[in-house]
C-alpha cells in the first residue's frame, strides 16, 4: 500500500507563518510519490502529470521516485525559498514560487535518500542515506564535499541537524549518534545511549545541546561538549520527532498520536497534545514570545 504527501493552504489558528503547509499521509514504513503543494494561489491548468488528479487545494505535485520515511524528508532552505526532497534517486530541488525543479544533487547509486538538512546559512544540504552514509552537498556548485562514514554496517540515516553555526552535523543511526566537523569532514564523537533506532535530532538554539528521539520510546538530551546525557524523558510509544522552542526553554516530542512538551530546566512534562492520527513531524513556529506549535498530523 503506497504512502502519499500532500501540501493544503495553512489552518489560520495553527499556522500563521508559513504560506505553503506540507502534511505527510504515511501508510507504510516509507513515504512514496507524489507529493503536492497548496497555497493561496488556484492551480495551472496545463495538463502534466504534476496536475493530474490533485486533492482539493492542491496545485501541484512534487518529487519522483520513492521518497524517504524520516520527518525530515522534506525540507525548507533557511530564506524559504528552495525546498529539498529526498527520494530513492538522489535530492530534488525545488522553487517554491514556481514549483519547478531547479536540479537533482545525486551520485548515481540506487541508495534511499533518507533524509536532509540544510545548513543554517543554506550553502551546505546534508543528505542521510539508507546504507549508513551521509552526504555533504554544496549547493552554489552543486559538488559532493564528501560522504562520510561510520565504522561497521551501515543503517538508515533517519536523523540529521546542522549546529546553529553550521560548524557540526549531527546524524543518527541504529543507535547512536555521530558529531563530525562540517569543514575538515571529521568525526568529532559518537553519542551512546539510545536502545533502539534514533528517528529524530534537533540542537538547542544555543548550540550547547542535542535533543535525540529514537525507537526506544525516549527522548534523551546530550551536552555537546562532554557527550554527557543529562536528561531522559520517557514517553509511551516510538518518538518520531523532536524540536526545540526558539528560546530553548521546551522541547516537543511526537509520539503515537500525542505532541509531548517539556521544560528543559525542570525536566518536567508541562503539556500533552492529544491527536486523533499519528503525529510524525513537530515544528515551534518563529514568534518565540509564546511559542506556538506547527504540528503536522500524520494517519
Amino acid at each position: 500500500m503506497n504512502a502519499q504527501v500532500f501540501c493544503f493552504p495553512p489552518k489560520p489558528r495553527l499556522w500563521t507563518c508559513l504560506s505553503i503547509l506540507i502534511c505527510f499521509f504515511i501508510e507504510t514504513g516509507l513515504l512514496h510519490q507524489p507529493v503536492s503543494i497548496a497555497h493561496d494561489a488556484k492551480a495551472a491548468n496545463h495538463q502534466n502529470s504534476q496536475t493530474w488528479e490533485l486533492p482539493d487545494g492542491a496545485f501541484v505535485r512534487l518529487g519522483k521516485g520513492v521518497m524517504g520515511g524520516s520527518d525530515r524528508a522534506i525540507i525548507f532552505s533557511p530564506d524559504g525559498k528552495h525546498l529539498a526532497v529526498a527520494s530513492g534517486i538522489g535530492i530534488w530541488i525545488y522553487d517554491v514560487e514556481t514549483a519547478h525543479e531547479l536540479t537533482l544533487l545525486s551520485v548515481g547509486h540506487a541508495t534511499l535518500i533518507r533524509s536532509v538538512a540544510y545548513s543554517p546559512d543554506g550553502s551546505i544540504l546534508a543528505a542521510g542515506t539508507g546504507d549508513g552514509r551521509v552526504q555533504l552537498w554544496e549547493l552554489e556548485r552543486g559538488r559532493l564535499l564528501a560522504p562520510l562514514m561510520r565504522p561497521g554496517p551501515g543503517y538508515d540515516v533517519d536523523a540529521l541537524a546542522f549546529s546553529p553555526d553550521g560548524s557540526t552535523v549531527a546524524w543518527g543511526t541504529r543507535d547512536e549518534i555521530q558529531l563530525w566537523d562540517v569543514e575538515n569532514q571529521r568525526h568529532l564523537k559518537t553519542l551512546q545511549g539510545h536502545k533502539q533506532r534514533i528517528f529524530s535530532l534537533a540542537f538547542s538554539p544555543d548550540g550547547a545541546a542535542i535533543a535525540s528521539g529514537a525507537e526506544d520510546d525516549t527522548v534523551k538530551l546530550w551536552e555537546v561538549a562532554t557527550g554527557d546525557n543529562f536528561a531522559t524523558f520517557q514517553h509511551s510509544s516510538d518518538v518520531l520527532s523532536v524540536a526545540f522552542s526558539p528560546n530553548g526553554e521546551s522541547l516537543a516530542a511526537a509520539a503515537n498520536k500525542n505532541v509531548q512538551l517539556w521544560n528543559i530546566s525542570t525536566k518536567k512534562n508541562v503539556a500533552t497534545l492529544k491527536h486523533t492520527n499519528h503525529v510524525n513531524a513537530v515544528a515551534y513556529s518563529p514568534e518565540w514570545s509564546y511559542p506556538r506549535l506547527r504540528v503536522v498530523e500524520c494517519g
